[in-house]
């Protein structure tokens, strides 16, 4: 080949490595790395906040029905209300009946049937207050849902202190 052929082809071939070079790991990468995951919006925010809030509730009602069984006649009907918002809130989700290990009734509840009580009436008292903190930012209808379940929140906070 002539001089002339060789350098045109050396550019050319130059040219063409160099935006394979350039290029592969754009082509590439797109195939192999993960994207990144959406963050949560304050909706599901606080939708996650509702659910995991309430089966803590119903957890703690659990146990504490379990620890003060005389108490179950009172404490049952409220304890039915967090299953009911769970499942509107998490259809997928099963509340479990029975405290979970890190929950057992000896370790989170008063010995004093009194106290028990008074210990779910300030659970619910402090739940109803973050959730009510969480409704700002979000969609107005879920808003109106989640306001609804902060309301029964601290209508068994009152309940459970003797104020209704």
């Amino acid at each position: 080949m002539p001089p002339a052929s060789v350098s045109a082809l050396t550019r050319r071939a130059l040219l063409a490595g160099t935006l394979g070079v350039v290029a592969a790991p754009l082509v590439l990468g797109g195939c192999t790395s993960d994207p990144e995951p959406a963050a949560a919006t304050p909706d599901e925010t606080s939708l996650d906040f509702t659910v995991t809030s309430a089966s803590e509730l119903l957890a703690a009602y659990t146990a504490t029905t379990a620890a003060h069984p005389a108490l179950a006649p009172r404490l049952d009907p409220l304890a039915a209300d967090h299953r009911t918002h769970l499942a509107a809130l998490d259809p997928g989700a099963s509340p479990s009946p029975t405290p979970t290990p890190r929950q057992s009734p000896s370790a989170t509840v008063p010995a004093d049937p009194a106290a028990a009580q008074a210990a779910l009436a300030a659970a619910e008292t402090a739940a109803a207050a973050a959730l009510t903190s969480r409704l700002g930012p979000i969609d107005a209808n879920l808003a109106r849902t989640l306001a609804s379940v902060a309301a029964c929140r601290a209508a068994h906070a009152a309940d459970l202190a003797g104020a209704l």
